[in-house]
Order: structure tokens, then C-alpha cells, then sequence
């Protein structure tokens, strides 16, 4: 995995995980969205995800459908706020 993106899996009570489940980090969700996109509704899940994750002190923002389902990101530019305490 390169240091500006990453790639792995929300697990249950904020920990993220990579393929084999073991915990890398933790996420929380700053927003979700139905997962409609150009009018059509997702194969993938109901709803769409935007989440912050951090992993080795880096902080990412990740788009995925939810728990259980690969997610992915890019590193984030200015401080981590205080929700990831």
C-alpha cells in the first residue's frame, strides 16, 4: 500500500481492517448519501459512505458502501479533528 492511498475494510466499532481482518486503524463516518449515481441505484448497497480513517498517525478520507465492504482513500491534508481520539 503507498502512503497517499489506501485500501481496506470498515469492521465493526471503528476498526479498519485489511484483507486478512486484521485491524490496520480505525474510521469513523463523517456523512453519508443514498447511493444513487447517474440516476441509477447501486448493485454495491443502499447507502454510500464518506468516512475518515487513520492508520500509522496518517489520516485518509475513504468512500465505500459500509462495514464488510472494501473502501477506499486518500490521504488528507490538515490536522485530524478531535472526533478521532
Amino acid at each position: 500500500m503507498e502512503e497517499s492511498l489506501i485500501v481496506a475494510y470498515p469492521g465493526e466499532n471503528g476498526a479498519l481492517l485489511d484483507w486478512h481482518g486484521n485491524k490496520i486503524g480505525t474510521y469513523w463516518v463523517i456523512s453519508s448519501r443514498l447511493a444513487i449515481f447517474f440516476g441509477h441505484r447501486s448493485s454495491e448497497g443502499s447507502m454510500y459512505y464518506y468516512m475518515r480513517a487513520v492508520v500509522n498517525g496518517i489520516t485518509y478520507s475513504m468512500r465505500g458502501f459500509g462495514r464488510g465492504i472494501i473502501a477506499g482513500g486518500t490521504t488528507r491534508k490538515g490536522p485530524v479533528p478531535s472526533s478521532a481520539s
